[in-house]
């Protein structure tokens, strides 16, 4: 198993809106992945974008298996960078 991000949005709202969210979860696959934030309630719907972490990615647990906005995605980020 591995950790996926997975980022979700709507084309369809307008512009500076269509991010939904992101989040961090472990699975065998990309529809592992997605199955396990829908059973989490973390999946807002919309369109998906999966990315496989490396072998040895270990995040933090306080930002796993939540939805993340877009502030937090950044500071998720800052975190990362400062490891």
């Amino acid at each position: 198993m591995r950790w996926w991000w997975l980022s979700f949005a709507d084309s369809n709202l307008p512009k500076g809106t269509q991010f939904l969210g992101a989040c961090l979860v472990r699975a065998h696959g990309m529809i592992e992945a997605i199955r396990v934030a829908h059973v989490l309630e973390i999946n807002p719907g919309g369109e998906v974008q999966a990315v496989e972490a490396t072998e040895d990615f270990n995040p933090p647990a306080e930002w796993t298996e939540r939805l993340l906005n877009r502030d937090e995605c950044a500071a998720f980020d800052r975190a990362m960078d400062s490891r």
